[in-house]
């Protein structure tokens, strides 16, 4: 993972787009590195989503090393020099235009387009972007006029070499939002085209109307527009380009996952409390261990005793503390007696600390929402704490006969305490306040010396 960085480095300095064969290699080692060697247990789909989605936001080579070839083409349209000189890189394209160049199937049979450094790499990102983007990549909005070699008047013919130089180059300029042609009156106010253009704009409506209007509909075109930021009038950083291409990549599938949740543990559990568990969860100051553990507790990526069994991690298929055969991922969690029995512990452990009364519903394993009373400053983000090293209580003992105990939980909970407590400097600033109101009635539970160590240091 060393060399990760120089080989970005690279991709951003060379105008190379990487075949499928060494993405899938690259995405191969980062599984075994991540995974220690063993099954993944979730997709990298899933990790390279924007956190904000349900992912972790893993860097997608393969995205960024397109974001990377957007910047080129990003100045080939806009003619800015961030990162080309398109009057040099583009001078070779005539008589065509080096966008008719990126939607073409094959390149015309000219020597100079051929051997052209930035070319290929800018026709396979092209193709990339527009099957990420789910559009026609040989006809789009970004086809232009003069120089199209699918429309030959636009290669010789003298109105349309004109046209380009009052501000009418693509064909988004000369359609309507349902992919139809504008009239030549509305063309002719807007640019102020002479009248003897008007069998010029007939060639150009005969070759419009060949074209689907669907491919050319606005939606389309906003795809394209918003990723390659041809609006943008300064320079745009490379992790704008790279978020944007992620956003593409879709969605969890919250909904089957609240489905198997809900099965599981008998009771409504919806794609919103997953989403708002995952929130919550990154809210927390939790350790990265403990994060990980949260996040792969909501996409259920632990095995249940008969995957287990299966794999050969277990020698029995069923639950080993109430011996049910085929346990469920939620009969794990929470139906198993043994693991219900240490729920109920500790929900009479955290009523008898803080004086309150409060029931632990299945669905705040989720959602790590809790109902209490009275409500008192502090007792809400314990609450939470709780749920979730409860969660790890239940884990450390996943395939064990015995169950998870009180004592696991509070050495847990201490563990977290002192990892608060180091990064906080002044115990009077807010930090510092909110730390004492969560956790100064369970550190009362230990010795003076440990009191001390919280309180006095």
């Amino acid at each position: 993972m060393m060399i990760l960085p120089q080989w970005l480095y690279v991709l951003q300095m060379l105008p190379i787009m990487l075949s499928p064969a060494h993405v899938s290699q690259h995405n191969s080692h980062l599984n075994a590195y991540l995974w220690q060697g063993k099954r993944a247990r979730i997709s990298l789909f899933k990790l390279m989503l924007p956190r904000r989605k349900g992912g972790l936001g893993l860097l997608s080579v393969s995205r960024f090393n397109l974001a990377c070839q957007l910047r080129h083409i990003h100045d080939w349209f806009c003619d800015t020099k961030y990162f080309s000189l398109p009057e040099i890189e583009c001078y070779c394209f005539k008589p065509y235009h080096f966008s008719y160049l990126l939607h073409a199937l094959h390149l015309p049979d000219l020597p100079q387009l051929s051997s052209h450094p930035l070319l290929p790499a800018m026709r396979r990102a092209w193709k990339s972007l527009c099957r990420l983007l789910k559009i026609n990549s040989r006809v789009t909005s970004y086809l232009p006029i003069a120089g199209n070699g699918d429309f030959s008047p636009g290669l010789d013919s003298g109105p349309f070499h004109r046209w380009t130089s009052v501000g009418l180059q693509y064909i988004s300029q000369a359609i309507q939002h349902t992919g139809l042609p504008i009239s030549f009156t509305d063309l002719t106010t807007q640019f102020h085209f002479p009248a003897a253009d008007w069998f010029a704009y007939r060639q150009l409506q005969h070759y419009l109307r060949n074209l689907t209007p669907a491919v050319l509909c606005e939606e389309n075109y906003t795809k394209l527009h918003e990723v390659l930021g041809l609006t943008a009038q300064d320079l745009i950083p490379l992790k704008i380009y790279h978020g944007l291409l992620l956003d593409c990549l879709g969605d969890i599938d919250f909904p089957t996952l609240a489905r198997k949740w809900t099965v599981d543990l008998q009771v409504p559990i919806t794609a919103d409390m997953i989403r708002k568990g995952l929130c919550l969860g990154n809210a927390l100051r939790l350790s990265s261990m403990e994060w990980e553990r949260n996040y792969k507790f909501l996409l259920r990526a632990f095995y249940p005793p008969k995957r287990a069994h299966v794999m050969g991690i277990s020698a029995e298929h069923g639950c080993g503390k109430c011996e049910q055969p085929m346990a469920s991922f939620g009969h794990m969690f929470w139906t198993c007696p043994l693991v219900s029995a240490f729920w109920l512990q500790l929900v009479s452990a955290v009523a008898q600390l803080w004086g309150c009364s409060w029931r632990l519903h299945p669905s705040f394993l989720i959602t790590l929402q809790i109902r209490f009373h009275p409500p008192k400053p502090g007792c809400s983000a314990f609450i939470k704490r709780t749920i979730l090293l409860g969660r790890k209580c239940v884990l450390l003992q996943w395939l064990s006969s015995q169950p998870p105990t009180i004592q696991q939980w509070r050495a847990l909970m201490l563990q977290q305490m002192l990892l608060e407590r180091r990064d906080i400097v002044d115990m009077s600033a807010k930090t510092g306040r909110l730390f004492r109101q969560c956790w100064y009635s369970f550190s009362l539970t230990f010795t003076p010396y440990v009191r001390r160590q919280l309180w006095d240091a």
